[in-house]
C-alpha cells in the first residue's frame, strides 16, 4: 500500500532535495524566468523549463517523484530544472499559465 504524504514545500526543503550547484543554478533559471508553460493538476505540477534548451519538467509532490528530459538527470536529485520548477510552485510561475496538462504514465 502506498501512502502519498505532500511535501511541505519551501526553498529550504528544495535546497535540501538536491547538490547546491544544482540549486544554485536552478534558482538563477526561476528567477530569470526560464519557467514557462507552468501548470498543475493535484499533487503534479508541470513546465518546460528553458535551459540550453527547452526541457519538459514534472514532479509529484506527494510521491516526490521527479522527471526532466535533460541530460543531467538522472532520477536520484532533482536537476537545476526541477529546482527551478519546485520554485516556481513555492514562489508563484512565471511564464505563460497552462491550467491543465496530461499526467505523467
Amino acid at each position: 500500500m502506498s501512502v502519498n504524504m505532500p511535501l511541505n514545500l519551501t526553498k529550504e526543503t528544495i535546497e535540501g532535495l538536491t547538490y547546491p550547484e544544482y540549486f544554485q543554478r536552478g534558482l538563477a533559471y526561476f528567477q530569470e524566468g526560464r519557467v514557462k508553460d507552468y501548470g498543475e493538476v493535484g499533487d503534479v505540477i508541470e513546465a518546460v523549463v528553458v535551459g540550453s534548451e527547452e526541457y519538459q519538467v514534472n514532479a509529484d509532490l506527494g510521491t516526490l517523484e521527479f522527471n526532466c528530459e535533460c541530460p543531467a538527470f538522472h532520477g536520484e536529485f532533482p536537476c537545476k530544472h526541477i529546482v527551478a520548477l519546485l520554485l516556481a510552485k513555492v514562489f508563484g510561475h512565471s511564464g505563460k499559465s497552462r491550467p491543465e496538462f496530461k499526467r505523467p504514465q
